[in-house]
């Protein structure tokens, strides 16, 4: 028990809580999601707890904590170094046709006015060939792109492209070497027919 108390780190006096790197993102809106202030004894965990705290806000694309003085016994001043994630102004469809933006925007959480999302857009990617697919439009290509809003700081439009391009269409289909099972239970296994991947003319 007597090494176990030697080995443990001692505790961290706070001599100060600072933010550096936020534009956006008033600092007293930070400062309130940290648990510790000015005079009070922390530890390590502690720290990444205010860390994970500032993780959940869903603005920052980087967050580090730096840490100056502590010699001996000393008080340290703690930073919260961030970096935001741009601010997406709108959220702008180009070339899809053929499924709802509503749908799109509702089924992966984009939306104007929120900090950019990288897995958001990625679902947003997904929803959209998954619809044209189901239309017959397996082939569509989607593409995002943002664009800087002049006179505004990391603040971005974001452009979701898209080339749906045309639909399959299946003239025939034969089958062949089958004995044990008619064409007709095969062809109904398929698929779920002209309303989804499978278009005949």
């Amino acid at each position: 028990a007597a090494s176990a108390q030697q080995a443990a780190p001692p505790p961290i006096i706070v001599d100060s809580v600072t933010v550096e790197g936020n534009e956006r993102v008033a600092e007293s809106s930070i400062l309130v999601q940290i648990p510790f202030a000015a005079g009070d004894t922390i530890t390590r965990e502690d720290i990444q707890g205010a860390q994970q705290a500032l993780w959940g806000l869903g603005q920052f694309s980087d967050i580090r904590v730096e840490a100056v003085g502590g010699v001996g016994i000393a008080p340290v001043v703690i930073t919260f170094v961030v970096e935001e994630r741009p601010l997406v102004r709108r959220v702008i469809f180009r070339g899809l046709e053929r499924a709802s933006t509503g749908m799109v925007r509702d089924s992966s959480g984009l939306a104007d006015g929120t900090p950019l999302n990288p897995q958001s857009v990625l679902e947003a990617r997904e929803v959209i060939l998954s619809e044209l697919s189901n239309q017959g439009i397996p082939f569509a290509r989607v593409e995002d792109r943002l664009e800087p809003v002049e006179g505004s700081s990391n603040v971005v439009d974001l452009f979701i492209e898209v080339e749906e391009g045309n639909r399959v269409a299946v003239k025939q289909i034969v089958v062949e070497g089958n004995e044990a099972i008619s064409d007709e239970d095969i062809l109904g296994a398929l698929g779920p027919g002209s309303e989804g991947f499978w278009w005949f003319q």
